[in-house]
């Protein structure tokens, strides 16, 4: 018997409707910076949530976080924003539900013992990576200074939690007074913080691969590459020349001379070393295999481009919200709502806004 796809609309207004119930007032940001130093947890009745196998390899999927993530598991239990009310975590099996944090913000990911977020502070270009354990103690901030421009780039996936270490973008001072943006690295607990790469934005972390945005200034435009997370190689995977989020025209290595407007946090999709993407009204996929090749699959149409693709289905919207199977083209129509901002949990629940 197939299993019942069930479906869970986070529905997010103004006025910020959710789903469970009301959290207290949030402390602020200062009083949590000045503590931040207390951020080793101290010996107590601590248990964790988790089985040791059932701890997460990556704190969300790449998809996710391109949607900006919502939502994120680890084991039997699922963490998500109660809109402006802070983290909320409920146990799949049980339905047992439980307040984590009032404390608001965006893209979660869940990584062992510990939630990482990006906190909201009013600032549309900067943010601040904050952690809080998984029973709801030791909440501090991690790093600071995140590139999270919104409207150029990637707002929404800015940084990634995979293999005990968190990636991420962020502007760095030179020697001669220049800021260079690098795709950065450092340990769970904000140290050892080091660069990687010089890129334009950061894309976002999958199992295998870590997928950024480059400039290349022979030929005046920007590519999209990916680098394995494993460091097996050190050669970059050099695939697809990027798309325009602010919507001018960008030369492209292929037949036609200019890219159609894009906007990468809705018409993108990341899982494993393939880029997903929406162009021409035609879904395209595109692997890391060091080509500028795509694969177009003229036959799937999507009517608003916000996607979201895993274990070889995309979720998106079609005159309400559906799944296609990639490989069989089956298209199965699971409402009439309106749908983006997709975030898919274990094949199971799917969030949407």
């Amino acid at each position: 018997m197939r299993p019942i796809l069930r479906v869970l609309a986070v529905i997010i207004t103004i006025s910020m409707f959710v789903t469970f119930a009301g959290c207290s007032t949030e402390p602020s940001s200062k009083e949590y910076k000045q503590d931040s130093s207390q951020s080793i947890p101290q010996e107590d009745d601590f248990v964790r949530d988790y089985k040791p196998e059932e701890k997460n390899f990556i704190g969300n999927t790449a998809a996710n976080m391109l949607q900006r993530a919502y939502v994120a598991k680890q084991g039997d239990w699922i963490y998500y924003f109660n809109g402006l009310k802070g983290i909320v975590k409920r146990n799949d099996v049980t339905g047992e539900t439980k307040e984590v944090t009032t404390t608001a913000g965006h893209q979660i990911s869940v990584l062992g013992d510990y939630i990482y977020f990006i906190k909201d502070i009013g600032n549309d270009n900067l943010g601040e990576l904050w952690k809080i354990r998984t029973d709801g103690k030791d909440l501090s901030m991690v790093a600071e200074g995140f590139f999270c421009k919104s409207g150029e780039y990637l707002y929404n996936a800015f940084y990634g939690v995979a293999d005990d270490k968190i990636y991420f973008a962020q502007d760095i001072r030179q020697p001669n007074g220049d800021t260079k943006r690098f795709l950065c690295k450092m340990n769970l607990d904000g140290s050892e913080s080091e660069p990687i790469i010089e890129v334009v934005s950061f894309l976002g972390a999958t199992e295998t691969h870590l997928f950024f945005r480059d400039h290349d200034d022979q030929n005046n435009r920007d590519l999209v590459k990916a680098l394995r997370i494993d460091g097996r190689s050190n050669d970059f995977i050099s695939f697809l020349c990027a798309y325009s989020v602010l919507g001018e025209a960008i030369k492209k290595p292929f037949s036609d001379d200019t890219y159609p407007y894009c906007n990468m946090y809705k018409d993108f999709s990341i899982t494993g070393d393939t880029l997903y993407f929406y162009r021409n009204a035609t879904f395209v996929q595109a692997q890391a295999d060091n080509s500028d090749q795509f694969t177009s699959i003229a036959d799937i149409y999507l009517g608003y481009p916000t996607m979201n693709v895993y274990n070889g289905t995309l979720f998106t919207w079609k005159g309400g919200l559906v799944k296609i199977k990639l490989q069989t083209r089956e298209v199965t129509q699971i409402n009439k709502s309106n749908a983006y901002n997709i975030n898919i949990v274990d094949d199971k629940w799917i969030y949407y806004r």
